[in-house]
């Protein structure tokens, strides 16, 4: 049985050693890739303040990725579309805390 590869990480590790540090969504008040976003896929939570991508609508345009200042839009080529970091939503902590090397 072949097995399901693992999620694609949505947070990206810039390494320079002896500083290696993680760009991931900064969920920004007014955010470009909402704008850009030609599906609709991508969103504001005015409530939250969450940029939310739904997976369902994107078509793999890829304007939100060239539009990010910061980079943390990732292409999934897999399943043509884009993941971002949601904040893990529905867990007590985000896999990227919990898994962080530099943790005490």
């Amino acid at each position: 049985m072949k097995e399901n590869p693992p999620p694609l990480s949505r947070i990206r590790v810039e390494e320079n050693r002896p500083i290696s540090f993680a760009v991931q969504c900064q969920h920004c008040e007014d955010p470009l890739c909402v704008d850009a976003c030609l599906s609709g896929a991508m969103q504001l939570d005015k409530e939250t303040g969450l940029v939310k991508h739904d997976v369902e609508k994107c078509m793999g345009c890829w304007t939100c990725v060239m539009v990010c200042p910061y980079s943390a839009i990732k292409i999934d080529l897999e399943q043509n579309v884009v993941v971002k970091c949601d904040l893990c939503q529905g867990l007590d902590i985000p896999t990227c805390v919990a898994n962080c090397l530099m943790k005490p």
